[in-house]
């Protein structure tokens, strides 16, 4: 249905002679869209619906190919987009490592208003582990500033009990992302993105890391184990 209202939306946005609204309700269905779009994903990981699908990939290529898919909209935006990338080839899940990459620097551009975001990947060393790490950092308002402190609890959270009283000082806020309603430190639904981030990084046996400052950005470190073992099965 609500693919059904986008169409006749989209194209009476376009139509010779608009109707008035049509662009509003088109902008607004892509919103819900993407919404819907991420509650669905949720779901599936909190139900354990989602497997650990272990491959082997090239992080500077998926990096670098995903950034450049992203570079329009961070044009749009007047931001910057930009990569610092070591050849990496690793064992792991890559459909779901370009999810995590995806919905954070989707965050960063939503987030910044000035600068840019800057990703960057190499390999790193956990005690005796090989591992890799992924950085997503941008120079926006600050996830306390642009959210709740309840956000960095829910990602923090060591364990599903904590994560519940996280949840429950934490009713995230959608709003339409356009110029007249956007404004700095609104919530868009950045919750359920990085819940799905967080979720993910637990299906792939990583560790995200979050540094924030109010008015000059927020940095994410997600640290991968460089590959699994072969005997593991998958993980739902």
């Amino acid at each position: 249905n609500l693919n059904a209202v986008q169409l006749v939306a989209t194209a009476f946005a376009r139509a010779p002679a608009p109707l008035p609204g049509a662009e509003v309700i088109e902008r607004t269905t892509h919103t819900l869209t993407a919404l819907l779009d991420d509650l669905t994903a949720l779901a599936r990981l909190e139900a354990g619906r989602e497997l650990r699908v272990i491959g082997d990939f090239d992080v500077e290529a998926l990096l670098r190919e995903l950034c450049t898919a992203m570079q329009p909209l961070a044009a749009e935006r007047q931001l910057v987009l930009s990569l610092e990338l070591s050849a990496l080839h690793v064992s792991g899940d890559a459909v779901k490592v370009r999810r995590i990459a995806q919905n954070l620097i989707l965050n960063g551009l939503k987030f910044t208003e000035r600068g840019g975001v800057h990703v960057t990947a190499g390999p790193a060393q956990i005690g005796a582990v090989d591992s890799w790490q992924l950085t997503v950092a941008d120079t926006g308002v600050g996830i306390n500033e642009r959210a709740s402190p309840a956000i960095t609890r829910l990602l923090r959270a060591a364990t599903r009990e904590d994560e519940a009283q996280a949840r429950s000082s934490f009713a995230p806020v959608h709003t339409l992302p356009s110029e007249s309603s956007h404004t700095p430190g609104s919530a868009s639904g950045e919750g359920v993105g990085l819940i799905i981030v967080k979720r993910l990084c637990e299906l792939l046996d990583a560790t995200i890391h979050i540094e924030s400052t109010q008015g000059s950005g927020t940095t994410f470190r997600i640290m991968f184990p460089r590959a699994y073992p072969a005997s593991a099965a998958p993980r739902p």
